[in-house]
């Protein structure tokens, strides 16, 4: 992959009432639910009305009237770390076990892979397949709902990350030591190998493009791939050596948002192509998930059960 290097400069976006950005300004309020205090891992919407979160406890947690209400779809027998979604097919990854639902969220079952693996990434391919991976280099798959896994992995025993499925069913999937690329035919390669090198997110982009997270040492770098088996270039970094940003979102502009385990966001946006982040004042525990909703809004999920919706704020009417 050809690699082109971009300068960084650093934004604050915080969880405040009203939020100046690069861009414009933004509106941000706490949505309660009171299903879960758990740490609510991750957070997404495949329509401007249904979300879904997951939590660490094992439920799963559904609005269809974008996000004014939740309710309890789904507990398990393991905390969830991931959610993925293409259409009506959701699926969640856990420790060893994913659950899968087909209709949309309205119901779901539990379905174990063949190792007792912590799963941290997930996808689901335009035909409905579930891909997984985790700890030890493992990427499973299934085509039947979890009904049967088939293990996929690149063969190597570095822990993976993140996944993604392009339309022409390329894989991606980062890790401990870089990152890997499968192609429709099933072979693998690496694009990245490095010691220092890790991959903590991928999102898929249009087309067989993708946008990627990673992190060499103390430096935080976004990656922006146009066609995922031809090539990539640095799109941003941030030098931090206590940012801890493992999730991404990506929305309209190239405007990127960035979570993790601390509390804290990150941002690229305004044509600038530079990452900004800080500690967000008020807030003490862990943003986890993040995505942008298909209407703009971005949800923001973290430690004990909190949710935050953040929105363009309405221009001061004039007199």
């Amino acid at each position: 992959m050809m690699v082109f290097g971009l300068p960084l400069v650093a934004i604050l976006v915080t969880l405040m009432p009203a939020t100046v950005s690069a861009d414009g300004v933004l509106s941000w309020k706490r949505v309660p639910q009171s299903l879960t205090r758990a740490t609510l891992t991750d957070v997404l919407f495949t329509d401007t009305r249904t979300g879904y979160a997951c939590a660490d406890d094992s439920i799963i947690i559904r609005t269809t009237d974008g996000g004014k209400k939740w309710a309890q779809v789904f507990r398990g027998t393991t905390g969830w770390q991931r959610l993925a979604a293409e259409g009506r097919n959701v699926i969640a990854a856990g420790l060893g076990t994913v659950t899968l639902s087909d209709d949309g969220g309205a119901t779901f079952h539990e379905s174990r892979v063949p190792v007792k693996v912590s799963l941290n990434g997930a996808a689901v391919d335009s035909a409905g397949g579930a891909w997984v991976c985790g700890m030890s280099g493992a990427v499973f798959y299934s085509s039947d709902r979890g009904a049967n896994w088939e293990s996929r992995g690149p063969a190597r025993p570095d822990p993976l990350f993140c996944i993604a499925v392009t339309p022409s069913g390329s894989v991606v999937s980062g890790g401990l030591r870089g990152l890997w690329l499968r192609d429709p035919a099933g072979k693998w390669a690496p694009a990245f190998g490095s010691s220092t090198m890790r991959f903590r997110d991928v999102v898929r982009g249009s087309g067989e493009g993708a946008w990627l997270l990673g992190r060499k040492r103390n430096l935080v770098t976004l990656w922006s791939c146009s066609d995922v088996m031809g090539g990539c270039r640095e799109f941003a970094s941030l030098d931090s050596d206590d940012a801890d940003l493992a999730r991404m979102a990506v929305g309209a502009g190239e405007t990127i948002w960035l979570a993790g385990h601390g509390p804290a966001l990150g941002r690229t946006g305004g044509g600038t192509r530079v990452i900004r982040q800080e500690d967000l004042p008020g807030f003490r525990g862990d943003t986890r998930g993040i995505c942008v909703a298909p209407d703009g809004a971005v949800w923001v999920s973290g430690g004990k059960g909190q949710l935050f919706r953040g929105e363009a704020a309405k221009p001061p009417e004039s007199k």
